[in-house]
């Protein structure tokens, strides 16, 4: 069932509603109906894009900050390693110092 709705259009809105009403057959309503159903089948096309797009960056911020979590880890391990191969270099020296003394001819010492 259609109900009555009045309207107010431009001037030259009326003229392409009613030239094309009679170029194709189609009454003046059904173009309105038409006009009227595209428009909010945009909008709500919008709409689920824009919670499309605000569910995909609520998904890369997570990511970002496993991510973010991740290279801290990594950082913290580089620098353990970098730690340790300081204290192994450090007690290679001093191996190879002990080795010089060892080494040295002992009626030096008297």
């Amino acid at each position: 069932m259609k109900k009555k709705m009045t309207i107010r259009v431009s001037e030259d809105l009326y003229d392409l509603i009613e030239k094309h009403s009679d170029n194709t057959g189609i009454s003046k309503t059904e173009i309105i109906e038409r006009a009227l159903r595209s428009f909010f089948e945009e909008e709500c096309k919008t709409d689920k894009q824009i919670e499309f797009y605000e569910k995909e960056n609520e998904h890369l911020k997570m990511l970002i900050k496993v991510l973010q979590e991740r290279e801290n880890a990594l950082k913290k391990v580089e620098e353990g390693y970098e730690r340790l191969i300081k204290e192994k270099e450090e007690r290679i020296k001093e191996l190879q110092e002990r080795i010089k003394e060892k080494s040295k001819p002992f009626w030096k010492f008297w």
